[in-house]
């Protein structure tokens, strides 16, 4: 027997290159799903309220009412805008338009609209009742916390 040690793989031991393409096959899947998939959730939501896109197109939803009006700054590649629609569509079915008027503000399509009412981050949500601010909330809620927030300024605006 000469002194050359024959090299063998181990028995029992994964190959680290084998794990390295199964989890690189894994990983591509899952993106292919992510980015592929039909989004379900979010297919109709683009056409949840009537948009406004100008400073004039607000002055005359807000000026054509006695009505609160709700804006809701959001843009199409924000994920907390995007689930906030179910949730402003149930709104919007649970309420007659003359209790509550509600429209949609693309941010990316009218930025001197968010520059006009300060909008900093998205979602943003304003209430404007005869020409006035009267409440403004930002970030993602639940449907219970959109209902409870729009009640209360609601009431509020009642109380005058």
């Amino acid at each position: 027997m000469d002194n050359k040690t024959e090299m063998k793989p181990a028995q029992g031991k994964p190959s680290p290159i084998k794990g390295f393409a199964i989890l690189s096959v894994a990983a591509a899947l899952v993106m292919m799903v992510t980015v592929f998939a039909p989004q379900t959730r979010t297919a109709g939501a683009e056409a949840v309220l009537p948009h406004l896109e100008t400073m004039d197109d607000v002055a005359r939803a807000v000026g054509s009412t006695d009505a609160p009006v709700l804006l809701q700054f959001d843009a199409k590649w924000c994920g907390y805008c995007r689930a906030l629609q179910p949730h402003l569509q149930k709104l919007r079915e649970k309420n007659l338009q003359s209790e509550l008027h509600m429209y949609q503000i693309d941010i990316d399509k009218s930025k001197e609209l968010g520059v006009e009412f300060g909008v900093r981050s998205l979602p943003t949500i304003f209430i404007v009742h005869k020409g006035e601010v009267v409440a403004f909330k930002r970030g993602g809620m639940d449907e219970d916390e959109l209902f409870a927030w729009v009640d209360e300024v609601r009431q509020k605006i009642r109380k005058g």
